[in-house]
């Protein structure tokens, strides 16, 4: 396109070298036979060391992550970032609660309420965090 022969590296892998002018004996339809089986097989290939890097990181994944454990009853934070205008992200809360758990659904969701006279709402345990502290006032009453 620009007059001079392309550097790309990769294109060469891809594509193959070019045929000396004498050896130009296969025909279109071998020719692309040919390329389709080449594409073919590094499909695969890049397909079968994708799993394995995957396994490899589900590896060290599993070793630094802890388990959530949360039960009926117990008192959690729910993150809930809201943005103030005029305010540092730092000084903002991002918590919000204390909230009670009043069921457990599935492996990953838990049902939370503010107050007895509130409603209660579903969320993911990666949204919640233990609360260590007293019975609000709130449920008190």
């Amino acid at each position: 396109m620009f007059g001079r022969e392309v550097s790309s590296p990769s294109l060469s892998l891809v594509i193959g070298e070019p045929d000396e002018p004498g050896e130009n004996t296969q025909m279109y339809h071998e020719l692309v036979a040919d390329r389709k089986e080449k594409f073919k097989n590094a499909y695969a290939a890049t397909r079968e060391q994708l799993g394995v890097v995957a396994e490899r990181n589900k590896l060290h994944y599993d070793l630094k992550v802890k388990p959530f454990v949360f039960s009926v009853g117990q008192w959690v934070w729910h993150y809930c970032p809201r943005r103030r205008v005029g305010l540092n992200p730092k000084w903002q809360k991002l918590y919000s609660g204390p909230f009670l758990v009043t069921e457990i659904i599935g492996n990953v969701n838990v049902r939370l309420q503010k107050s007895s006279r509130s409603t209660n709402f579903i969320t993911h345990v990666d949204k919640i965090k233990l609360c260590h502290g007293e019975t609000p006032s709130s449920w008190l009453i």
